[in-house]
């Protein structure tokens, strides 16, 4: 069975020191929650095979900082696009970059895209609202379908969401 990830960056620093948000790096918290949350998902035999992230500098550090948790060396896959992505795009990313051999791809990416994807994604899928999509905040999808290609919001079901709060404190 597929698995289809969302997860929001980890907890980010106020400030970049260019001053520009796309650079904005992980505060502590936000590495330490990442690291955990890695290794939560490798005793839960959740590792994603791809994770594709947008390139804002505090996405990519808690895509690395998960595989780092999960004790696993992976490339990711960048999508620039994912910075400021209409929900329903997300998946047209999905679709261009997951692996067809990837049986669990995650994306990491950022608010209001990912809560809205989300929620839009409970919603076709008949399940229940998931609330705050706070930093770090991870909803698991099953994909009902057999290929990346062609996915629309009816082929997912929430299996699971991890809250920032459930792992690195």
């Amino acid at each position: 069975m597929r698995r289809l990830s969302i997860l929001r960056h980890g907890k980010a620093q106020p400030d970049s020191s260019d001053g520009s948000a796309k650079s904005r790096l992980l505060a502590i918290l936000g590495e330490r929650r990442s690291r955990a949350f890695g290794a939560d998902l490798a005793r839960l035999c959740l590792v994603p095979d791809q994770i594709i992230s947008s390139d804002a500098a505090r996405a990519e550090g808690t895509a690395r900082l998960v595989y780092e948790g999960a004790g696993i060396e992976r490339s990711l896959t960048m999508a620039p696009e994912l910075y400021h992505e209409d929900p329903g795009d997300v998946l047209v990313v999905l679709e261009a970059l997951a692996l067809e051999e990837a049986q669990h791809v995650m994306m990491v990416g950022h608010n209001p895209t990912f809560a809205a994807l989300a929620e839009a994604l409970c919603a076709a899928g008949g399940g229940e609202a998931i609330g705050q999509y706070s930093p770090g905040t991870c909803a698991v999808f099953e994909v009902r379908a057999e290929t990346w290609l062609g996915l629309k919001p009816c082929h997912f079901r929430l299996d699971r969401v991890f809250q920032p709060g459930d792992y690195g404190d």
